[in-house]
Formats: structure tokens, sequence, C-alpha cells
């Protein structure tokens, strides 16, 4: 979304010439990532809040060790295909 915002703003800056819509454009783009920042910083605590309450439930037994400590692993296209190829097999 950045780079389209950006790309606006240079191509109205070179074939329009109008700085007043430019400098909107850059505020916005601006603008948009802070709150994508934002909101990805959001997402991150509440990732964290809930892996911290799974923890404490295990911990005092409420919640099994079903199958060990709760983790996320980077996202690997190899792990994904082989799990989907497991899955249409079974």
């Amino acid at each position: 979304m950045q780079f389209v915002l950006l790309g606006a703003a240079i191509i109205n800056l070179v074939f329009v010439g109008e700085w007043a819509t430019t400098i909107v454009l850059i505020r916005l783009t601006v603008f948009n990532a802070v709150l994508g920042m934002r909101g990805e910083a959001k997402a991150e605590a509440s990732l964290a809040a809930v892996f911290a309450a799974i923890h404490a439930l295990q911990v005092l037994k409420i919640l099994p060790y079903m199958i060990g400590p709760f983790t996320v692993h980077a996202f690997s296209f190899w792990s994904f295909l082989m799990w989907w190829a497991l899955m249409v097999w079974i």
C-alpha cells in the first residue's frame, strides 16, 4: 500500500506538478505506515499474552502438555507441502 501511495505521489509530482496533492499523498503514506506498525505491535502483544496464558495453564496442570510447550515456528513452504501431502494421503 505504501509503495502504491508513494508511486502516486511521484507520478503526480512529475506529470501534474501539483505540490499540494503530492504532500497529501506523502502524509497519507506516513500515516498508513504508522498505523500498520501500531497494529502489528498490538497483534504481537496479544499473541504474547495468549502464549503466557497457555503456559500458565500448563504449569498449573489445568491444560496438559499435549504436544509439548507451545511454540510458533517460522513458515517454510517445504514444511507446508509435506503437511499438505500427509493430509491428502490420509
